[in-house]
């Protein structure tokens, strides 16, 4: 639990972890590096226009790579501030996305037959927290909220009375 608040919600067969949310100090910081990664090309386009170098190859290889940066910061920024794991329990299928909140992410689906819930400790073994594993004979998902056991033990309790999951 996180200041008393549970980190899952289960309403209507689908269940939404939500990501624990790291210092606010190191949330700016990662929007800090954000910024600087999308502001590079600005500065380097009006350093070459002012100085009329021109524009040259290294300038866009510049440019690809403080994309790539910036695309980085940003998606570990919004998973950060704003993460939660969608996972819905249909008839046939169990669905899995990651939602930043601007943009979703890592869709995966299994068939939901023969279904196990399990619980894969993460961290120092002094954190007791885990990630939850849903897996079936074929396939698996593994969530990547690290969630108290005890409360993930919580939610796979419910998942087996209200899902009817062995």
């Amino acid at each position: 639990m996180e200041n008393g608040k549970m980190q899952y919600s289960l309403e209507n067969n689908t269940l939404k972890l939500s990501v624990k949310k790291p210092p606010f100090f190191v949330r700016v910081t990662f929007y800090f590096f954000t910024v600087i990664a999308i502001s590079i090309p600005f500065f380097m386009t009006i350093y070459m226009i002012s100085s009329r170098v021109g524009l040259q190859f290294g300038y866009f290889i510049g440019v690809l790579l403080s994309g790539l940066i910036f695309f980085y910061f940003l998606r570990v920024s919004l998973w950060n501030t704003f993460g939660v794991e969608i996972i819905k329990f249909d008839t046939n299928s169990i669905k899995y996305e990651a939602d930043y909140r601007w943009f979703k992410d890592g869709k995966k689906s299994i068939i939901n037959q023969n279904i196990i819930l399990s619980i894969l400790p993460v961290g120092y073994e002094e954190d007791k927290s885990g990630v939850l594993i849903i897996r079936n004979h074929e396939n698996h998902i593994y969530c990547s909220s690290k969630i108290p056991i005890d409360e993930l033990h919580i939610i796979i309790n419910k998942l087996n009375q209200k899902l009817k999951i062995q």
